[in-house]
């Protein structure tokens, strides 16, 4: 019984993620961002290790408006939901850093804008994964 209650709550997470990253090209809603963020600050370390791989496997999809949601989430998230979501984060910097010089299918209206947006969106994310102010506010939490 235990072990299908936390697979309905890992499916629930994944779809809240599917639901933050998805193909439409409509930005997310900031209240989506936040419950994701909530879930994070408050959950166990392993339950932000998966979301962290959920989010990750965001990257891999061949959309670029989902890649580029999944990038806007990380960058948000890193800095509100505490250190353990920005440590998995570092941990896993490569698969946004190999976003740098993403080129992919140039769009009929959009031309290469919406791959540039990704690329642009990665600098950032890095940006944000690595900032200091981020750091002193998430030690400034702890002593709390």
């Amino acid at each position: 019984m235990d072990s299908s209650r936390r697979a309905v709550e890992s499916y629930w997470r994944s779809r809240m993620i599917d639901g933050a990253t998805s193909d439409e090209d409509k930005v997310t809603p900031v209240y989506k961002l936040e419950e994701i963020c909530e879930l994070l600050r408050s959950s166990h370390v392993t339950i932000v290790k998966e979301v962290s791989d959920f989010i990750l496997k965001r990257l891999d999809h061949r959309s670029p408006v989902v890649k580029q949601k999944a990038l806007r989430l990380i960058k948000y998230a890193v800095g509100k939901s505490g250190v353990e979501f920005r440590r998995e984060m570092q941990r896993h910097s490569a698969a946004v850093r190999q976003l740098f010089h993403y080129k992919g299918q140039m769009d009929s209206l959009k031309g290469d804008a919406l791959n540039k947006a990704v690329r642009d969106t990665a600098h950032e994310t890095i940006s944000a994964i690595f900032s200091e102010e981020n750091v002193r506010l998430s030690s400034r939490e702890l002593l709390a």
